[in-house]
């Protein structure tokens, strides 16, 4: 009984300060300003430009708490929101959403500001992280970044639901009546719901990489991707062209070695972006553009770091913001198509068997898996029935890295040719298949050494009649 009180005891006591951790508004807000006031000397022009969440409501909100606060600190002057609305209707900016870096700066060089304060709001599921930054204007150097636990309670669930009405009500404790003024409803297209990075698009091949926590410059971060970034690694993840945002951060992990290292982020073969990083600067701020892409690579070291340094960068908060439209996909109605493994199972065959395989992150039943080692084939009736056959074919997730060439042929003929690459995406096929009986599958046997257990799997495979 008494064994049981104290687990009892210490599962209430770790739940209170993991709960405890995460603060209500006021004092995220009160937090924030204290963090900006503590880097800035006294004096400092500053202009509080703007805050980044799926509610304007929410972010007028905050801009106008945390300009207050600031104010009332005394230590440093705050430019007038009244220019600073001024100088974004000029440059066609709305300072309740994204600013660029550049646009930041020109807008802080018009006001004379020697720094700018924006931040951002990210849904982490169960509560949401509330990050505050100070940029340099003439630098563009991030000065200091604060980063809290905002708790999911009643009032931020208030504010992020926001109102649809945009009267302004005048304090009645002046002692004048109050005035309201009507303006028309602003048309806003709703922000997506950003989803957890590593949850929808986990790394399905890796190396150098892991997942984990890891603590950034004093900050806890959980399901983070960390990058050993030593004789040089990858880590690939499919976005399957859902996605239009790639948001969070990058910087060195706690307790690591301090040396820099690069970063490259690749979609579809395409650079989007290189860190240069710097193992003593704040975490870097990302977003990057991922509208119809399918793979992320994400490359990091190899540039002759000694293998002794064992540094550790880590993408922490990392979420992507689905597209509103999803991209077009052909699709053929069941009632046109038949199962091909169904209709038409594997007769004969060396090497190959029928089962379940993940690919890509994402697991399928009934697949034709092809053990690519020696060489091998499978053979299938098609009984000069169907018209099109079509599928997907690519690696199978946790088998060897090693590329291969798969065959296809109709009744002796070749009908085509894959040269696939051990870290590409499964590759989409559709070929005409009319009048045919037999096809036969070929794959490996290009002296392939057989320790190698590579395996590629056909996916999604069905016949048209």
């Amino acid at each position: 009984m008494k064994k049981s009180l104290v687990i009892l005891t210490v599962f209430a006591l770790l739940v209170g300060k993991i709960y405890a951790q995460q603060l209500n508004l006021d004092t995220v807000i009160e937090r924030s300003a204290r963090a900006v006031e503590e880097v800035l000397p006294q004096g400092a022009k500053v202009a509080v430009l703007n805050f980044v969440s799926t509610s304007e409501t929410f972010s007028d909100h905050i801009i106008e708490e945390l300009t207050g606060k600031l104010v009332n600190g005394r230590k440093i002057t705050i430019v007038d929101r009244r220019n600073l609305a001024l100088i974004s209707q000029e440059m066609n900016l709305q300072l309740s959403g994204d600013v660029s870096d550049e646009s930041a700066q020109a807008i802080g060089k018009m006001l004379g500001a020697q720094s700018i304060v924006s931040g951002t709001l990210t849904n982490m599921g169960t509560f949401y992280r509330f990050r505050v930054r100070v940029i340099n204007v003439e630098s563009a150097a991030i000065q200091t970044q604060s980063s809290f636990d905002l708790r999911n309670d009643e009032q931020v669930a208030f504010l992020l639901k926001g109102n649809s009405s945009n009267n302004i009500v005048v304090n009645p404790s002046s002692g004048t009546t109050a005035q309201v003024i009507s303006t028309p409803p602003v048309t806003r297209t709703p922000s997506a719901t950003p989803i957890t990075f590593l949850e929808v698009a986990p790394s399905y091949d890796r190396s150098g990489a892991s997942v984990g926590d890891a603590t950034l410059t004093g900050i806890q971060y959980r399901n983070a991707l960390v990058l050993t970034t030593t004789s040089g690694g990858y880590s690939l993840h499919n976005l399957n062209r859902r996605y239009t945002r790639f948001t969070g951060e990058i910087g060195r992990v706690d307790g690591t070695n301090s040396r820099d290292a690069t970063v490259h982020i690749y979609g579809d073969g395409t650079l989007l972006r290189t860190f240069n990083l710097k193992a003593n600067d704040l975490p870097e701020d990302f977003d990057l553009k991922v509208e119809g892409i399918r793979q992320l690579r994400i490359e990091f070291g190899g540039s002759g770091e000694d293998w002794r340094y064992n540094t550790r960068y880590a993408l922490v908060d990392a979420v992507l913001i689905p597209s509103a439209t999803p991209n077009p996909v052909t699709f053929i109605p069941p009632a046109l198509s038949v199962s091909f493994l169904e209709t038409a199972p594997s007769y004969d065959r060396s090497g190959a068997s029928t089962g379940n395989a993940a690919l890509a992150g994402n697991q399928y039943r009934d697949v034709l898996v092809l053990t690519t080692t020696s060489g091998g084939y499978s053979l299938h009736n098609l009984n000069r029935r169907y018209t099109r056959f079509i599928g997907s074919i690519g690696r199978v997730d946790g088998t060897n890295s090693r590329d291969s060439t798969v065959h296809f042929y109709g009744d002796g003929t070749l009908l085509r040719t894959f040269n696939l690459k051990a870290n590409d995406l499964p590759m989409d096929f559709s070929f005409e298949v009319g009048g045919i009986r037999q096809i036969r599958i070929e794959f490996g046997g290009s002296g392939e050494d057989w320790r190698y257990n590579t395996r590629y799997a056909l996916i999604n495979t069905a016949v048209i009649p």
